[in-house]
């Protein structure tokens, strides 16, 4: 997806440091701006809000898949 233009977002939930699924996820995302891994909430509610910032930025161009 990267390789035709579509930016990646991954948010790993208490995802352990040097973890497989860690490292699985940074190389998913576009770039170390596009990934996150929060351990509570707060910093749950961070991620999204940061990743729907910047799609409501691109806004015309979003698309969201699960």
């Amino acid at each position: 997806m990267k390789e035709e233009g579509i930016v990646v977002y991954t948010v790993g939930f208490q995802i352990p440091n040097y973890s497989t699924q860690r490292q699985t996820l940074v190389q998913c995302a576009s770039s170390e701006n596009y990934y996150f891994f929060p351990y509570n909430g707060e910093e749950l509610g961070t991620a999204f809000r940061s990743a729907g910032q910047a799609l409501a930025y691109a806004q015309g161009s979003a698309r969201f898949s699960n």
